[in-house]
């Protein structure tokens, strides 16, 4: 994975997640990082499991999430991501890893737990959020028999614009609204009409898809 032209690629190329920003109310953001494995068609059309790292970030409060496609767990790599989606001043909990020991130089609260010792620590902080949210991720990528390579970053995408609106009412009108949102010569009532028209699941797909160029 990690090609820039799909969505949530290890680019910052996220159109409908630009204005997202976490702990905007004085919560928590609770970050971790995962790995899934996708699968790669090989020669003889045999397919190779590939392990794909993903940094993920949840808001307790709000329950709003971002998750990233990320080629490696580097200090370098995970800063510019948590920067970009978190306020300053923003109460960060993790693991005691050691490519998030530099958080609180860049401008966060960073309060940690060893998992060695406890899943909580004696001053409350946890990740039970993040790691909740990891289990409903990696349950629903094994029901899906795991994910073609090519096509795990909108999956990746559909999972975390179904979560972060599965709160706000009918997503299926939600997701005609957004679309509409991007394509603004085409109204909400011209996007149902004309998916409607067409009876075509396909076409959901390209406007999905689209949103996150």
């Amino acid at each position: 994975m990690g090609a820039t032209d799909q969505p949530n690629s290890c680019a910052p190329n996220f159109g409908l997640w630009a204005s997202l920003k976490l702990r905007r109310n004085g919560s928590v953001v609770q970050i971790d990082e995962a790995f899934i494995e996708s699968k790669r068609k090989w020669s003889r059309g045999y397919h190779r499991r590939i392990t794909e790292c993903i940094f993920g970030m949840i808001d307790v409060t709000t329950k709003q999430s971002v998750l990233r496609l990320v080629p490696n767990i580097k200090t370098e790599t995970l800063v510019p991501i948590i920067k970009e989606y978190c306020v300053q001043n923003a109460e960060i909990h993790s693991d005691k890893a050691a490519m998030y020991h530099d958080l609180e130089s860049e401008g966060f609260i960073h309060r940690t737990v060893c998992h060695q010792d406890n899943f909580v620590a004696p001053n409350g902080t946890h990740t039970n959020n993040i790691e909740s949210y990891w289990g409903h991720l990696k349950n629903h990528f094994r029901r899906m028999n795991g994910t073609n390579r090519k096509m795990l970053p909108l999956h990746i995408d559909e999972y975390m614009y179904r979560h972060n609106n599965k709160l706000n009412g009918d997503l299926y009108q939600i997701l005609i609204r957004d679309i509409a949102r991007f394509h603004p010569v085409e109204s909400d009532i011209y996007v149902e009409n004309k998916i409607k028209a067409s009876n075509n699941t396909k076409l959901i797909y390209i406007y999905f898809h689209q949103l996150f160029q």
